[in-house]
């Protein structure tokens, strides 16, 4: 590809706006001026340096595709690191299916980059950090997937009880449930419907 572009197509590859830029790619056009002297990578880190353990900082970034999110994310991600950080850009719809996506799936490719981009820097961790981390994932995340199971199992009792019309859904202005009233006078019947 010549620069500058003679055609639009030379034009939309010389852009391709499904890829993010680089920090340092002439291509990039800083938009601080029309977002009110807003530097997302800046004030993102400000925040990041401000915040005290045990908390954390939680930013969302959202915009239109192509509009630039990744690429302000990948210079937030360098700015970090110039001040000493430990960042890591993952990007998400390049390792996952996202018409198929769990939060797990999300937690495993996380772990994953990092497990990568650790390695990459020959970073070694403590044995007592990955293990709180081991007891953090079964404790928080395997208990978290227990009550999805449950949930489901919940909503699948649920759907098998309007079946054998022991409950009965009711709709007009307000959709709501009530008891079969032959289940309403068993106590035994009452405690299962009502889980």
């Amino acid at each position: 590809m010549s620069y500058p572009a003679r055609t639009v197509d030379d034009t939309y590859h010389a852009c391709h706006p499904e890829l993010p830029l680089e920090p340092g790619d002439p291509r990039y056009v800083p938009l601080t001026p029309v977002r009110g002297g807003f530097d997302l990578s800046i004030v993102v880190a400000q925040c990041i340096r401000r915040t005290r353990p045990p908390a954390f900082h939680r930013q969302l970034v959202t915009g239109h595709r192509g509009s630039g999110k990744s690429t302000e994310l990948k210079h937030l991600q360098a700015r970090l690191r110039e001040a000493g950080y430990f960042a890591v850009y993952l990007d998400v719809e390049a390792v996952l299916d996202l018409g198929d996506i769990t939060y797990l799936d999300v937690l495993v490719a996380i772990a994953r980059a990092l497990n990568d981009a650790i390695r990459a820097e020959k970073i070694r961790l403590s044995r007592r950090l990955l293990e709180d981390l081991d007891r953090w994932f079964a404790e928080t995340v395997l208990t978290e997937e227990q009550r999805r199971d449950v949930t489901g199992s919940l909503n699948e009792l649920s759907a098998q009880l309007l079946h054998h019309r022991l409950v009965l859904e009711y709709v007009n202005d307000e959709r709501w449930a009530d008891l079969h009233p032959a289940v309403r006078r068993s106590p035994r019947l009452r405690r299962i419907a009502r889980g």
